[in-house]
């Protein structure tokens, strides 16, 4: 997983590269074009969350008492209920992760849309980072545990992912 992080963080890093080294003129639709790129970002990190947590914290519901849902028909044919049990609750936990993957990049691409870089948008773009920070402090104060007590590397990971996502997402790197 910490690879993930860093190969996303570098892909992150090189497109704002590229974005800062690229100058291009400044448009009237350039306003609508943050606007859509900040939406995409907030619409995609929603997303990311809610997989997050069906996922990896297994909220709103685990996927044993959705397998149970599903499988309560069968309760009378033990056998039957027992195969559908151990075929739904995998299939449940690797749906759920492939959701998160889906959603973790759907929040790397709207994060990386770019622009055409105008100067009168930076005061915007120096408040959506302000809003990245206070974010990231936010979860910080209440972080994700482990069963030790200690920060769960998962959880770290996705808020760095989210902060990473929303810093590019702000428009600040084409700025300053």
């Amino acid at each position: 997983m910490r690879k993930t992080t860093l190969m996303i963080f570098a892909i992150v890093l090189s497109v704002l590269v590229v974005q800062l080294l690229a100058g291009t003129q400044t448009s009237h639709a350039y306003f609508d074009c943050e606007s859509n790129r900040w939406n995409a970002f907030l619409n995609a990190n929603d997303t990311y969350t809610t997989t997050l947590h069906s996922w990896y914290w297994q909220q709103p519901e685990s996927c044993q008492t959705e397998c149970e849902r599903q499988c309560a028909y069968l309760i009378g044919v033990p056998d039957f209920h027992r195969a559908c049990m151990e075929d739904c609750e995998p299939t449940c936990v690797n749906t759920r992760y492939d959701s998160f993957v889906d959603a973790q990049d759907a929040l790397i691409t709207a994060a990386n849309m770019s622009c055409p870089f105008n100067p009168d948008v930076c005061d915007q773009a120096r408040y959506n980072r302000d809003q990245c920070v206070a974010t990231a402090n936010l979860e910080w104060q209440n972080p994700g545990l482990d069963g030790n007590g200690d920060v769960d590397p998962v959880w770290s990971d996705a808020v760095s992912n989210e902060y990473f996502a929303c810093i590019a997402a702000s428009g600040i790197m084409g700025c300053e």
